[in-house]
C-alpha cells in the first residue's frame, strides 16, 4: 500500500460522527485507526464489522487496530495489527503526527509500521496475502493444517477470537509428521462444519477426525484443493457442498475426550481439475474462481470414490 498521499484517521467513538462519512465516501484516500481492548472486543470489533458491510470489502486493507491483546490481523480481516502492553499510554495523536511527517520517506504502509514499531513500543501483525494459514472467506474461518505451517498454528492459534474454523484443510503425505498434524487435528476440529484430509496418494493412513478424503492428483494438489474450498464459499454453495458430502453434525465430546472410540472411515472422493464441465448428476461441479489466467475456464469436478 502507497502511503504518501494518504490521511491516517482515527474512529472511535469520540470521532465516528465527525469522520466516517468522509472515510466511507472515499476510503482510499485515508488509513483508518481504530481500538480494540480485550475487556470489550465484542463492541469495539463491531466496527470493523460495519466498515466491512458499508465497503461491501472481504478484508479492510485500509484498517489497522492498536489492540492491548495479540490478535491477528487475518483473523479481524485488517491490514494490520499494533499490539501494545498499555493501550491508555499509546500516543495516538502523536503517532498520527509521525505518519504525517515521516510517510514520505516510506515505500508502503507495512515498512513505516515496522520502521516505527520500537518507537512506539508495540509488536506488528500484518495480513498474510500471500500464503497464510488461517483467513477468512464470506464469514467463514479456514484453517491449513500442513508440514510447513504447524509452528505457526501451534504458536499462533490461541490468538484467533473474532471467528472459529469453520473449515479445515489437513495435508495427507503418509510421513512421519502426519502423526503431529493428526494430534493437532484433533485439538482444533471440534467447532470445524467441515473437515478435508487432502492428498496425491491412492492410498492414505486415515482417521476419526475427517469428514471427508479429497484425492487430486498432482504435485499441486493441496493448492487446488484450496482453491476448490474457496470457489465454493465465494459462489455461496457452503450448504450445497455440506449435502453433497453428507456431512453429519460432530459431537465435541467424543472427537475430544475419546481417543479409543470406534474407528469411522471417511468418505473418499477424487477431484478433477478441468476446462470442460461435468454433466452427470453423480458429479458435483464448481468453477474455479481463483484461476490466475482468467481468458480460459476451469473447472473442479468432485467424484465419489466410496
Amino acid at each position: 500500500m502507497k502511503i504518501k498521499n494518504k490521511k491516517m484517521i482515527l474512529i472511535d467513538e469520540n470521532t465516528f460522527n465527525e469522520v466516517i462519512e468522509k472515510f466511507l465516501k472515499n476510503p482510499n484516500k485515508y488509513i483508518a485507526i481504530v481500538k480494540i481492548r480485550d475487556s470489550s472486543f465484542e463492541v469495539d470489533y463491531s466496527l470493523i464489522k460495519y466498515l466491512k458491510e458499508k465497503l461491501n470489502k472481504e478484508i479492510l486493507e485500509n484498517v489497522i487496530a492498536i489492540t492491548n491483546k495479540e490478535y491477528m490481523a487475518n483473523d479481524l480481516d485488517i491490514e494490520a495489527v499494533l499490539y501494545t502492553k498499555n493501550l491508555k499510554k499509546f500516543d495516538v495523536e502523536h503517532f498520527i503526527e509521525a505518519f504525517t511527517k515521516f510517510k514520505m520517506y516510506f515505500l508502503n504502509l507495512k515498512d513505516f509500521l515496522e520502521d516505527t514499531s520500537s518507537a512506539f513500543t508495540y509488536s506488528l501483525d500484518y495480513y498474510n496475502y500471500t500464503n497464510p494459514w488461517f483467513f477468512s472467506i464470506n464469514n467463514y474461518g479456514v484453517l491449513l493444517i500442513n508440514d510447513f505451517n504447524y509452528h505457526k498454528i501451534l504458536n499462533n492459534y490461541h490468538k484467533i477470537t473474532a471467528r472459529t474454523s469453520d473449515i479445515i484443510l489437513i495435508a495427507l503425505e503418509n510421513k512421519e509428521a502426519d502423526i503431529r498434524n493428526k494430534k493437532l487435528l484433533r485439538i482444533l476440529c471440534a467447532d470445524s462444519l467441515m473437515t478435508f484430509g487432502v492428498t496425491n496418494k491412492n492410498s492414505v493412513k486415515f482417521y476419526n477426525y475427517l469428514d471427508l478424503i479429497l484425492y487430486s492428483k498432482g504435485k499441486d494438489y493441496f493448492e487446488n484443493s484450496l482453491n476448490y474450498v474457496k470457489s465454493f464459499i465465494k459462489r455461496n454453495k457452503f450448504e450445497d457442498m455440506r449435502d453433497f458430502f453428507d456431512i453429519e453434525e460432530k459431537s465435541f465430546e467424543v472427537d475430544l475426550f475419546f481417543e479409543n472410540e470406534a474407528i469411522k472411515k471417511p468418505k473418499k472422493y477424487e477431484m478433477l481439475v478441468a476446462d470442460k464441465k461435468s454433466y452427470s448428476k453423480k458429479d458435483y461441479v464448481v468453477s474455479n474462481a481463483f484461476k490466475e489466467n482468467k481468458s480460459k475456464s476451469e473447472y473442479f469436478i468432485i467424484k465419489k470414490i466410496y
